[in-house]
């Protein structure tokens, strides 16, 4: 299945920082080539829940490196790394200081998580947008996961 048509779990930097692949740690085979077949775990405090291999985020774009256009995004629980931020059919001017929302495929987790990017928004013009994020992110994950 195509990785735009799975729905986007709203997630923060801090659950994607203690993301497994679930099928690489039991069975050692993952077709890496498709990464709607990785099957994401995010394991936190005593509690863990399934992250959708297609994952949104919102943050500041803290670095931006061109060449290469990998984008450094914080927000506010840590660092997403998101490279090849020009292959992108969405494309914008990304700034140091921007407010964004990417869509993507989680590549990895750990301390500076990845996620390869499909969809990037400006979201600077919207004074509610930061604010409301992590509340979002929390209704979501607490209308998915009961």
């Amino acid at each position: 299945m195509s990785l735009l048509k799975l729905p986007s779990n709203k997630i923060l930097a801090v659950h994607l920082q203690h993301c497994v692949d679930v099928r690489n740690a039991t069975s050692g085979e993952v077709n890496m080539s498709s990464a709607s077949n990785i099957t994401w775990e995010c394991q936190l405090r005593k509690k863990s829940f399934p992250v959708s291999p297609s994952v949104w985020i919102q943050g500041i774009v803290v670095n931006f490196q061109n060449p290469g256009s990998t984008a450094l995004i914080d927000d506010g629980t840590g660092i997403i790394v998101l490279p090849n931020c020009d292959s992108i059919a969405s494309k914008i001017a990304i700034k140091k200081g921007m407010y964004v929302m990417a869509v993507g495929a989680l590549q990895s987790g750990g301390p500076h998580p990845v996620i390869k990017p499909i969809k990037l928004q400006d979201l600077s013009d919207d004074v509610q947008a930061e604010t409301m994020w992590p509340l979002e992110v929390f209704d979501q994950i607490k209308y998915l996961n009961g």
